[in-house]
């Protein structure tokens, strides 16, 4: 399955002109409750108020999935950061910078840039009144994609590894409408 996204995610950046290869990642996660057959990896993210599992995402700046990590809600997004965008490099290693929200800031910065010689650029929110953040809304967007494919709506799986599985299902079925439209 990871071959059909990655060939998916290649034929729509060179549909758009783009590089096969990204060279930025956006980062970020979504905590979702989880039903009564939620299985074993369950927590509660304390922010959000959420007992389920958190999605953590890696996506380029077209919005195509490169990473998606499920585990327990109650973990920080500072601890995940480092492997979701060590599991994005695996595939993509041309990812030279990441973005991020606050929760990722801390140590993170300088872990990414010594193990994984990737610079994180934290993209704050402004004070006062709503606007769109730069690069952020890209992912929160796909997060959006990922959503409106019911499966998605909540974590219905037993297990993490089963919910990435039907993470990267929802986005190939995207991919393919964005490829062929």
């Amino acid at each position: 399955m990871d071959n059909i996204l990655e060939e998916l995610i290649y034929r729509i950046r060179k549909k758009s002109d783009k590089n096969a290869s990204p060279t930025v990642c956006i980062i970020n996660s979504q905590s979702v409750k989880t039903t009564s057959v939620g299985g074993f990896a369950i927590g509660y993210d304390a922010g959000k108020k959420i007992k389920g599992r958190k999605r953590h995402i890696a996506t380029d700046t077209m919005g195509n999935l490169l990473a998606v990590e499920v585990h327990i809600a109650s973990l920080q997004d500072r601890d995940k950061g480092f492997d979701i965008v060590s599991l994005a490099k695996q595939t993509y290693p041309s990812i030279k910078k990441t973005f991020a929200d606050g929760g990722y800031s801390g140590a993170l910065i300088q872990k990414l840039k010594t193990n994984l010689h990737c610079e994180l650029e934290i993209v704050k929110k402004y004070e006062g009144k709503f606007r769109v953040l730069p690069k952020r809304w890209i992912v929160e967007r796909t997060l959006a994609w990922l959503n409106n494919d019911r499966r998605n709506s909540k974590d219905y799986e037993f297990t993490p590894l089963s919910s990435e599985v039907i993470t990267k299902i929802s986005f190939i079925k995207t991919a393919l409408d964005k490829l062929f439209k």
